[in-house]
């Protein structure tokens, strides 16, 4: 019972033992005594009479087999094999890697990546900011200084082609080309309140009609205004300097800028606030340094007096224009400049009197100093002029019928 072919169904002379091991079914009855379970699923035989007469039919219930690899050598593991040499210091995947983190610690970790999102958002800022910075200058403006212009001798002998006249005759008059009220541009309305042009709307309105207003209309009305920025800046020139504020701001820029007519930007921004009284709450700083940084060309930190005045105030109608043509063109001898001591002489307001002489002499004493008497004014400055009484108030002031 003992011997090499006790075990096996079948045993051959001169071959390998091969077969099926009959003690493992001894063993597996022992097993099964004593633990209640085996190595193996137990087979049971299952009818299979109805099979027999049809063998296309499947059975009701499946015979359940074990595995004869998980049987004899136990079940199958998907652990990898590695040799040694790869496993030394290799860390052990199943243990814990580092410690827990408590509330304390996530809340830190939370802050600090907070703060530091924030550190660099400024510093994402600043350097937005640095980028929109206007570099004017040039090596030949730093190594150089630009001569005054004041005391650059100008050609006595000029030539003149006469191409325009040659081609187009000669130029047509200005009051002419003046007076529509067609061609009124509204400098202090934004132009999304503009009118569409369509074929339809043609019909039955202006062109050029302007809807009015500084602010902004439909989805992009949070977007800042320069035309409402200059609405504000108007009031606070009536308010602060009277129905003549633009003569005045230009005669108070003229006293704090240069002699060429430049103003640095830091000194429009402290007029602005100080002799105006325009709070940071109405236009924040940031939206006048960027209307100011637009009207700075030849210097980063310097603008134009002239420029400034005419940027914030308002245009003047061409009715109004044409009135003014038409009183230059009566004080005038066949089209030649006005003296200034003439205009002055028509003016009966004292205040109007002595700022027009300040701004063109210069002169703290008004009407009484006498140099006024060589000033002469051209078409466009004295339209100019009537341009910043009538932003204020009407063109009588400046006896224009």
């Amino acid at each position: 019972m003992f011997s090499g072919d006790a075990y096996n169904k079948s045993c051959q002379a001169g071959k390998d033992v091969s077969g099926t091991l009959i003690a493992n079914w001894g063993e597996e009855r022992v097993l099964r005594e004593a633990l209640g379970e085996g190595r193996s699923v137990p087979q049971r035989h299952i009818p299979r009479s109805g099979l027999l007469k049809d063998f296309t039919k499947t059975p009701a219930v499946y015979r359940q087999c074990d595995d004869t690899f998980g049987r004899v050598y136990g079940k199958r593991s998907t652990m990898e094999v590695e040799p040694a040499s790869k496993t030394i210091g290799k860390h052990d995947e199943v243990a814990t890697v580092g410690t827990a983190e408590g509330p304390l610690e996530q809340l830190m970790r939370t802050t600090r990546a907070t703060f530091a999102e924030q550190e660099v958002a400024a510093e994402e800022d600043v350097v937005a900011q640095q980028a929109k910075v206007r570099h004017l200058d040039t090596s030949t403006a730093t190594f150089h200084a630009k001569p005054n212009s004041l005391e650059v001798e100008k050609a006595e002998h000029c030539r003149k082609t006469c191409k325009d006249e040659i081609n187009r005759g000669p130029p047509a008059e200005r009051t002419q080309v003046v007076g529509s009220h067609e061609l009124d541009v509204q400098t202090h309305a934004h132009y999304s309140n503009v009118e569409t042009v369509t074929y339809v709307g043609l019909k039955g309105s202006s062109p050029v009609q302007s809807m009015g207003g500084p602010d902004l209309r439909g989805p992009f009305c949070e977007v800042p205004s320069l035309a409402a920025l200059k609405v504000i800046i108007n009031g606070h020139v009536k308010e602060a300097l009277g129905p003549y504020g633009y003569i005045a701001l230009r005669v108070r820029l003229a006293e704090i800028g240069d002699e060429e007519g430049f103003v640095r930007k830091a000194e429009v921004l402290k007029m602005f606030r100080d002799v105006l009284g325009l709070k940071e709450q109405e236009v924040p700083t940031l939206a006048l340094e960027t209307y100011l940084d637009q009207l700075a060309t030849m210097k980063s930190c310097e603008l134009r007096i002239g420029s400034l005045v005419a940027s914030l105030r308002p245009s003047l109608s061409q009715a109004d224009k044409r009135r003014a043509l038409e009183k230059f063109a009566a004080m005038s001898v066949e089209g030649a400049a006005v003296k200034l001591e003439d205009l002055l002489g028509q003016l009966d307001d004292q205040d109007l009197k002595n700022l027009i002489t300040k701004t063109f002499t210069g002169s703290k004493q008004g009407e009484q100093d006498q140099a006024a008497c060589g000033k002469i004014l051209t078409d466009q400055v004295f339209l100019d002029l009537c341009t910043d009484v009538g932003a204020l108030t009407d063109l009588s002031a400046l006896a224009v019928p």
